[in-house]
C-alpha cells in the first residue's frame, strides 16, 4: 500500500508541474521534469520495489520451512521445554543452519520476553501474512489459552501444512499441462502443418 501511494503521489505531482501555468512549458524546464522522474523512479520507487520482492521472498521461504520448524518446536517441547525456552534455543541452534530462520525466530523471541508470546505471535504473522503462518499462530495461541497439549498441536499442524503444500505443487504441475499447450502449437503443431502443406502448395504453384 506505501509504494502504491508512492506512485500516485509522484504521478499527480507529475502531472501537476506538467500542466500548472497558462504559458507553454520551456524545453528546458520540461527536460529537467523529466530527468527529476527519471531520479525519482531509481532512487525513491526502485528501492521500495527492491525491499518488497526481498520481503515476499523471505516470506516465501520461510513459509516453506515451517513444517521442519514446527517439528523441531516439538521435539524440544515433548523434552519438558516452554514455547519461549524452545524459541530461545532454536534461535542458537538454527544460527549455522538458516539465519533467516534464526533470525525470526530471534525477533519472535525478544518480543515475546517484552509483550509477551501472544503479541509476539502476531507480531510474527504481520511480517509473514501467509495461510501457513495464520494457521500456526492461532493454533499456537489457542492451544496455550485453553491448557491443550501443544506437543500434539506442534506435529498436527505441522503434517497439515505439508499436505497443504504438496497439494499446491499437485495444482500447480496440473496447470503445466494447459500452460505448455500455446508454446506445443506455435512450436510444434504449426510446423508440422507447414511441412505437410507446404509440398501440395509447391506443386500447385509449379502447375500454374
Amino acid at each position: 500500500k506505501s509504494i502504491l501511494g508512492k506512485y500516485t503521489v509522484f504521478g499527480v505531482a507529475s502531472a501537476i508541474v506538467v500542466l500548472a501555468g497558462d504559458a507553454p512549458i520551456q524545453e528546458e524546464i520540461l527536460n529537467k521534469v523529466i530527468w527529476l522522474s527519471v531520479l525519482t523512479l531509481v532512487f525513491v520507487i526502485g528501492p521500495d520495489l527492491y525491499l518488497e520482492m526481498r520481503r515476499r521472498a523471505l516470506a516465501l521461504k520461510i513459509t516453506r520451512k515451517l513444517p521442519f520448524l514446527l517439528d523441531l518446536m516439538a521435539t524440544c517441547v515433548q523434552t519438558g521445554m516452554t514455547i519461549e525456552s524452545t524459541l530461545f534455543y532454536l534461535t542458537s541452534e538454527m544460527a549455522s543452519f538458516d539465519r533467516d530462520i534464526a533470525y525470526m525466530l530471534k525477533r519472535l523471541s525478544d518480543r515475546a520476553r517484552t509483550v509477551g508470546i501472544d503479541q509476539a505471535l502476531q507480531d510474527l504473522y504481520e511480517r509473514v501474512p501467509s495461510p501457513e503462518m495464520h494457521s500456526f499462530v492461532m493454533t499456537l495461541t489457542q492451544s496455550m489459552q485453553h491448557g491443550t497439549s501443544v506437543y500434539e498441536i506442534l506435529t498436527t499442524l505441522s503434517n497439515d501444512i505439508r499436505k497443504i503444500q504438496l497439494l499446491s505443487l499437485e495444482e500447480k504441475a496440473g496447470k503445466l499441462s494447459s500452460k505448455m499447450s500455446i508454446p506445443l502449437i506455435i512450436f510444434i503443431m504449426i510446423p508440422v502443418v507447414i511441412l505437410i502443406v507446404a509440398p501440395g502448395v509447391m506443386r500447385m504453384m509449379e502447375r500454374l
